[in-house]
């Protein structure tokens, strides 16, 4: 990933003098958090505080990475032109009166926001200066390196000079990391690749081939961006030069200041795809009927799903009663064991049509074919009315229902039921009463046309009071053990 170069810390430093001074100990102790989960104690005064006496920053740290070694180090920083007489007098300085810091136990590091250009390289004034355990040279070319490499401080250092809103962007790696802890356990990427080969090398064939953007689609998309970064996570030459993007605002700078760079959406973007520069992977739901010639995903067949949920820890029981909430959504699933990501209902939620549901989430299944007469009676709506909300909202992301053969099926029982507010609402009460009303109805004047057989007549009761029992605490005891027993002889006497 190469977002920040050495130009762009040296032309910032020349042009806001005073706020690289108090800017660069802030960047440099961001980039040693984040690059080291080891360090036991820092100390790095920024802002206001830059003229405290001292050293401009210590850290003490259990183990070495790229940037910073192990022990104890101390750094002083620079902004100003004459970068090699700033260090030659601070590291006399320093030299001179260490502060009771032991020299040949310390690293010290010596920051300048100036690109080096001296006939003496970095490596060799390093070389020369030995009084130290180590002495270490970092100009602007090593900072801009060690910037690209912490993808949240690069766009934490990109907002600063910028003065604009916070950027947010991530390397493949690290957006999987933060991707997979939406659920407690982990998702794993199986439930993601599990049974999609062909999907798979569809996808990496338009990727080498250098496609100039490639779309993703599938019923949801959490499905789709969790395909992409499982798929590139792993693999060396993707994982850390592409960027996953959050936001448009974040994506426009980019793209403007970036060349030959692959860039993945986590937003719903749906702008412009031309740009000669840079290539995009928008990834997607089925509702994005615009964006043509997608790499089409299907949902996981039960036996990968329920196999992914297994090796994300989860005990056969659990796998069912998953599997019963949220029929292979990867929203529901989200919802059913949340982690870092906290998504309290259903887009569907907010619909207007959602009373609809109702007649569905009382019998837990319409026949299309034969179930017109209820339907009406319980939604006060015509048949085909109904109908066409339920399409409407079989095509949604987290469709709360789904289509078979000639049946409705109500996705989540339970979610259905919270969202609807049924269970301490007085309307499934009176709408229970109204059925049973229209049933005995249908008995007395033998209207068989309207239920066909007495098995379709008892399922449809039976429905009716299993929601009674699990979801309707409010009914007594008493007649909920009445209507489990038997329902359909109820109106047989």
């Amino acid at each position: 990933m190469d977002i920040i170069t050495a130009k762009m810390i040296k032309e910032y430093s020349e042009s806001h003098k005073k706020e690289i001074e108090s800017l660069l100990p802030e960047l440099v102790k961001k980039l040693v958090i984040a690059s080291n989960t080891e360090v036991r104690n820092h100390r790095f005064p920024a802002g206001d505080d830059i003229w405290s006496p001292g050293y401009d920053g210590i850290v003490y740290s259990e183990k070495e990475t790229t940037y910073v070694s192990s022990g104890c180090s101390v750094w002083e920083f620079g902004t100003n032109n004459s970068t090699l007489d700033k260090i030659e007098a601070d590291y006399k300085k320093r030299t001179e009166n260490s502060l009771g810091v032991e020299k040949k136990q310390t690293v010290f590091y010596l920051v300048t926001s100036k690109i080096w250009a001296y006939n003496t390289t970095i490596t060799q004034w390093e070389k020369y200066h030995k009084d130290w355990k180590q002495v270490k040279v970092y100009d602007a070319v090593i900072l801009a390196d060690w910037i690209n490499s912490e993808p949240t401080v690069c766009a934490w250092f990109l907002a600063q000079i910028n003065k604009t809103e916070l950027y947010s962007f991530f390397t493949v790696e690290k957006a999987w990391d933060k991707f997979s802890k939406r659920t407690s356990p982990l998702m794993v990427t199986e439930l993601f690749l599990a049974t999609r080969e062909e999907k798979i090398a569809d996808f990496m064939k338009r990727l080498e081939e250098d496609t100039h953007h490639i779309i993703v689609k599938s019923y949801t998309r959490v499905d789709a961006l969790g395909f992409v970064l499982s798929l590139l996570k792993d693999k060396d030459n993707y994982s850390e030069n592409v960027i996953v993007v959050e936001n448009e605002v974040t994506l426009k700078k980019l793209m403007e200041i970036s060349k030959n760079q692959v860039f993945i959406l986590m937003f719903n973007y749906e702008g412009e795809l031309i740009n000669d520069n840079n290539r995009i992977i928008i990834c997607t739901n089925n509702e994005a009927v615009s964006l043509k010639d997608a790499i089409q995903l299907d949902i996981l067949p039960k036996h990968a799903y329920e196999t992914a949920l297994k090796n994300m820890g989860l005990s056969d029981g659990d796998v069912y009663d998953i599997y019963c909430f949220t029929h292979g959504n990867l929203r529901a699933l989200i919802r059913k064991i949340p982690g870092n990501y906290i998504e309290n209902k259903p887009d569907w939620a907010d619909k207007d049509s959602i009373d609809a549901l109702a007649p569905l989430v009382f019998m837990r299944t319409i026949n299309v074919d034969m179930d017109k007469y209820i339907v009406e009676k319980l939604s006060e709506k015509s048949f085909e009315e109904i109908l066409n909300i339920y399409n409407k909202l079989s095509r949604i992301e987290d469709a709360p229902l789904k289509k078979v053969c000639n049946r409705f099926v109500i996705v989540n029982y339970e979610e259905a039921w919270d969202v609807l507010g049924l269970a301490s609402n007085q309307l499934y009460y009176n709408n229970l009463i109204n059925l049973i009303k229209s049933f005995s109805n249908i008995i007395r004047t033998n209207q068989t046309q309207y239920i066909r057989s007495f098995k379709d007549f008892d399922r449809i009761l039976r429905n009716l009071f299993l929601n009674l029992v699990y979801y309707s605490y409010e009914i007594s005891y008493d007649i909920k053990l009445i209507c489990t027993q038997n329902p359909g002889h109820i109106f047989m006497n």
